[in-house]
């Protein structure tokens, strides 16, 4: 309950309940309607359904050490293989139309016509590092507020560790560079790392840092 109230009293839109028990459907139901804010509940059966998808083998394994079966194997590859087969045709597409484009544009004659520059992976990739950075640099400067003012508090190893990470970043974009960002500027940096995870394959709405 008191984090039900914490959502009025933080002024934030909304609470993600995140437990490793099971939740009756009456308990799902006690809980959402314990305010009038949208209550979003990751329950024991409902992660475990999340990790056991093709696409959270690999993070089921990395941090539960729960190794994949033959089937799970299968699964895993034809989805990547999916993946990669969607991003090479979408990279076909966009070379085919870009050299469509540049065609009309140098029959057209203009003098300003620069040519479309098709963007490869790696570009791609690095773009996405950089977005990745500056958004988790963000939340960071919103936690670090939050510990300085008694509101929050971390593990003293992974705070540091926090901190430590929070300097590396610093030092590689410059402060400067690394907001605060109004609503908009917000806004602009999440799409952006939507939309190019999801051009490399990835889920729309990715947003994890």
């Amino acid at each position: 309950m008191n984090d039900l109230q914490g959502v009025d009293a933080n002024g934030v839109d909304g609470l993600a309940f995140i437990t490793n028990q099971e939740l009756s459907l009456s308990e799902r139901s006690t809980l959402k309607n314990s305010t009038q804010h949208p209550v979003e509940i990751f329950h024991l059966d409902r992660i475990a359904a999340i990790l056991d998808s093709p696409s959270n083998y690999g993070i089921r394994l990395e941090f539960l050490d729960i190794g994949l079966t033959i089937e799970e194997q299968l699964s895993f590859f034809a989805k990547r293989d999916l993946q990669y087969k969607h991003m090479a045709d979408t990279l076909e597409r966009l070379e085919k139309f870009m050299e469509f484009t540049n065609k009309q544009g140098e029959e057209s004659g203009e003098d300003d016509y620069e040519p479309f520059e098709v963007r490869t992976n790696d570009m791609i990739s690095e773009i996405i590092e950089e977005l990745f950075d500056k958004i988790w640099h963000e939340r960071h400067l919103v936690l670090k507020y939050k510990v300085e003012n008694g509101l929050d508090t971390v593990d003293p190893k992974i705070w540091a560790d926090a901190l430590a990470a929070a300097k590396r970043v610093q030092e590689k974009y410059g402060r400067e560079n690394l907001g605060p960002y109004d609503d908009f500027e917000w806004g602009m940096l999440n799409g952006k790392l939507s939309a190019l995870r999801w051009v490399l394959g990835d889920e729309w709405d990715f947003l994890d840092t």
